[in-house]
């Protein structure tokens, strides 16, 4: 195992850790539910699956961090907590995605700190995502949640040499922007114009009108993935978040 994984980070814990002691302890109560024919296989594997899907994102995590301690020490980041509780909302397709861990947060699933406060309970959820690609994390989590609404901004390019417009070209199968907006489009057409605007822009040359009035709960940030990109993009939407609102992301 590289060092990282045997680093205690600020999760408390390490990558080896979780392999060789939290996750036998997790699965063991299933398998032996299956052996002494107290749970169904179907039922069984299903929920072994499951543990074992957050498991390996816990273990993600916990190199992440361990990478994190090795070159920064705590001064970084000081604490971490992983959430394993979240609540399936596509549990009909055995998944967990990053739209389930938000509106587990907005829904106070994942304790109350994370919960939409009495103040705004009035007004529609309201989430900005920063970077939508081809907008799945906006077709689930408006799917999911009847009143939500959504304001997605992506600039939809990778059309010269760059270094970084190569990468997304990588990413986007040789898709070019125009080709991927149609394919956002078209997936978020039933709440586009009603519930959903999605803004073809740069993440920071947004303006404060096409926000709108009011502020956001959640800034969920999935854009250009370099340090410099992610520190702009979270000082730039950090301010249109409310009180007690999550700036998120991914990977």
């Amino acid at each position: 195992m590289p060092e990282s994984a045997k680093t205690s980070s600020a999760l408390g814990t390490s990558a080896e850790n979780l392999l060789m002691e939290d996750l036998p302890q997790s699965l063991q109560p299933v398998l032996h539910g299956i052996v002494v024919g107290k749970r169904k296989l179907e039922q069984g594997h299903l929920q072994a699956q499951n543990i074992s899907l957050i498991s390996l994102q816990h273990l993600e995590c916990a190199m992440v961090l361990g990478d994190e301690v090795l070159e920064h020490g705590f001064s970084r980041v000081g604490k971490a907590e992983f959430h394993g509780n979240i609540r399936l909302y596509g549990v009909g397709e055995f998944t967990v995605h990053r739209a389930d861990a938000i509106l587990s947060a907005l829904t106070g699933h994942l304790g109350s700190a994370s919960a939409t406060p009495r103040a705004y309970r009035d007004a529609p959820l309201r989430v900005a995502e920063i970077g939508v690609h081809y907008g799945d994390f906006a077709y689930r989590i408006l799917n999911r949640h009847p009143t939500l609404t959504w304001l997605g901004v992506d600039p939809y390019e990778c059309g010269d040499d760059s270094d970084l417009h190569r990468d997304l070209a990588r990413f986007r199968k040789g898709l070019t922007g125009s080709q991927v907006l149609r394919a956002a489009r078209k997936q978020l057409r039933p709440w586009l114009g009603m519930r959903a605007q999605l803004l073809v822009a740069r993440s920071t040359d947004v303006t404060e009108a096409e926000v709108g009035e009011g502020p956001v709960d959640v800034a969920f940030i999935d854009a250009i993935h370099d340090e410099d990109h992610v520190i702009a993009d979270i000082e730039f939407w950090s301010r249109f978040v409310r009180p007690g609102g999550l700036v998120a992301g991914h990977d």
